[in-house]
């Protein structure tokens, strides 16, 4: 099923460097629906996660990319941060036939450059958060392929929910805290992760 994003009213992952930095989007997570705890309502959240191909770091005695994420809730409401990062990462602003429902996996393979700043959390510990999402300039190289396979993740799916063992683990408690998760009766029902061909077009996605 397509995870539809429309307008409306950690463990494994090093340190990434504040500054820009060429990234590849290779997974969109559907997390599910959460009550925010600030307002009460209920918002469905997804998340996207980039591989960083010119900053590197060993893990397990093998050189891979840093790798880094972001969560938004899904909509395209005009102060969503999720509009925002994704107009400036096309370089233009959406149609308003796009407006009335975006699939977000066209993001998988979409080239960017992402800003990461670093920030301090209550518990000292520093942090690489994704500040912005730009288009990269024309002509900048970038690999032909992702190190890791493109993911796409939907709930909504019953065919992709053993993907979930797949996930890192912070991602998969995430997920079942949703409400989605929690309605759910059966046994996760079995499929993987299918790497996914993105057309290259003018625009990024």
């Amino acid at each position: 099923m397509a995870l539809i994003a429309k307008r409306t009213a950690g463990t494994g992952f090093a340190q990434v460097p504040a500054g820009g930095h060429k990234a590849i989007c290779y997974a969109v997570i559907d997390l599910g629906s959460h009550i925010n705890p600030f307002r009460g309502n209920i918002q469905k959240r997804v998340m996207l996660l980039w591989e960083l191909p010119e900053e590197t770091h060993i893990f397990d005695g093998e050189e891979k990319p840093l790798v880094i994420n972001k969560e938004y809730t899904l909509s395209l409401h005009e102060n969503a941060s999720l509009t925002k990062d994704l107009e400036s990462w096309r370089g233009q602003p959406f149609t308003e036939e796009e407006l009335a429902g975006f699939d977000i996996k066209k993001l998988l393979g979409a080239k960017c450059i992402l800003s990461v700043i670093h920030n301090t959390g209550k518990n000292g510990n520093t942090y690489s958060n994704v500040a912005s999402v730009t288009a990269a300039p024309r002509g900048t190289p970038f690999p032909e392929e992702t190190y890791n396979d493109k993911i796409f993740f939907d709930l909504e799916n019953p065919d992709a929910l053993e993907a979930l063992d797949g996930l890192y683990p912070w991602i998969q408690a995430k997920i079942k805290e949703s409400i989605d998760y929690k309605q759910m009766e059966e046994v996760l029902a079995p499929d993987d992760f299918k790497e996914l061909d993105v057309e290259e077009g003018d625009l990024p996605f």
